[in-house]
């Protein structure tokens, strides 16, 4: 998930979830548990925004 972020910062869980091959609630599960350990963050809106991975 963190490669895919890195590749298109401005990708979006569904696209992860395709890629990945789970369920979009299991990709926004794991981007919620992400950002509490401070490995990523969201820049700008949930339509617009990006993603910046830390590390």
């Amino acid at each position: 998930m963190l490669r895919i972020m890195r590749e298109n910062s401005s990708v979006k869980v569904s696209e992860i979830s395709k890629r990945i091959g789970v369920g979009t609630t299991t990709i926004t599960k794991r981007i919620r548990r992400l950002r509490e350990q401070g490995m990523i963050e969201r820049a700008g809106s949930k339509k617009d925004g990006r993603w910046m991975v830390n590390g």
